[in-house]
């Protein structure tokens, strides 16, 4: 994330690794089926080798579906490790999960909890179990377990960043500043449709790729900003000589939120997907920049979403009146194993990270 690899004196090339997880749970008795995260891996991975110049054999994929790396509890611990194993000053790793997540209570005394509302968050692998909190705990992947795993052993210099398209996901890498980076938020129902009908739904456009309210500009190479990330002035002051390791989660809502997946909406089906289509138009947007523009393409698929159940709603209603039928399967789903998506709510996407951003900065690589 905003930061450009660059060899240092006396070591190695600086390199860059990827690990991929997207579950669609279609063998699972007991998840939600989802239907975008295989599509939305296999898209990212040639983005990144693409737009950020990443290696195909330095990309690592798995998917629940037959022949390929299967995402399985043990599995993405060991992939996990790998990444960033050996890694060194200068390196650059990315993390990516589409699937679903779940809260439950921290497992330890009070006195102890690190967790503001008392809830940790919990990766779902394609073998995990949420009948209750012990099982959820045990065969999950817990917020403490992949910070340990992915951002613990980063040395100084090194950089992580993770895309987390899954629900209650803001603090999913247990990472400090998960609510101090500037944020574009829906204050209630009201702010949400003014935005949406301002600034992003423009349906007779030949394009439905959704509106900014304003245009990024896109970066300078001669600007100091535009190929490396810089600290507040607060932070900066507060860190001694050295270096620290970069991470960064952009993830799709906040942790007490559900995310959205819409199969039938053609301006972008999941948070990845709509994410893809802001960064195609500008590879490296300022970081606040690019926090708006997601935040106002989500909010307009939440309407979307809202939009197709209604319709859904009333097409059932007519048809069992007509023929006694029972209403068709919806395509919105959610993210979440133990969330319906009958009462949907605003949805935010968070930037969280180890030290808090200057959110003028931009994005140089994911």
């Amino acid at each position: 994330m905003a930061i450009s690899p660059k060899p240092l004196r006396g070591t190695r090339p600086t390199k860059k690794k990827a690990l991929l997880i997207g579950i669609g749970y279609q063998d699972s008795a007991a998840q939600i089926k989802l239907d975008m995260p295989h599509e939305d891996v296999m898209r990212l991975r040639d983005f990144l080798i693409k737009a950020y110049g990443y290696r195909k054999e330095n990309v690592t994929v798995m998917l629940d579906k037959p022949g390929e790396l299967q995402p399985t509890q043990k599995n993405i611990r060991q992939q996990a490790a790998n990444l960033v194993a050996g890694a060194a000053p200068g390196d650059h790793f990315f993390f990516y999960y589409a699937g679903h997540s779940v809260q439950i209570p921290e497992d330890c005394r009070p006195e102890e909890r690190t967790e503001l509302d008392g809830m940790d968050e919990a990766m779902v692998p394609s073998d995990g179990h949420t009948a209750d909190h012990a099982t959820t705990r045990e065969s999950c992947l817990v917020d403490n377990e992949l910070k340990r795993l992915l951002v613990n052993p980063l040395p100084a210099e090194a950089s992580l960043m993770a895309v987390l398209d899954t629900c209650h996901s803001a603090s999913l890498l247990d990472l400090d500043h998960n609510a101090c980076n500037a944020k574009w938020s829906c204050l209630n129902t009201i702010q949400l449709k003014n935005i949406i009908t301002v600034s992003v739904h423009n349906r007779d456009a030949p394009q439905s790729r959704p509106t900014p309210t304003h245009t990024t500009n896109k970066p300078d190479p001669r600007s100091s900003l535009s190929r490396k990330p810089e600290l507040s002035a607060e932070a900066a002051a507060s860190l001694n000589p050295c270096r620290m390791p970069l991470v960064i989660s952009l993830a799709a809502c906040k942790d007490d939120q559900i995310n959205l997946e819409n199969s039938g909406d053609i301006n972008g089906r999941s948070f990845t997907e709509r994410l893809l289509n802001i960064l195609s138009d500008d590879p490296h947007p300022r970081l606040r920049d690019l926090m708006k523009k997601i935040s106002i393409s989500i909010h307009g698929m939440l309407l979307d979403a809202i939009n197709v159940k209604e319709i859904e709603r009333r097409q059932a209603a007519h048809d069992a009146l007509v023929r006694k039928s029972t209403q068709a399967p919806s395509s919105v789903r959610c993210r979440d194993s133990l969330v319906g998506c009958a009462d949907l709510r605003c949805q935010d996407p968070q930037m969280s990270s180890d030290i808090e951003l200057n959110m003028e900065s931009h994005l140089e690589t994911l």
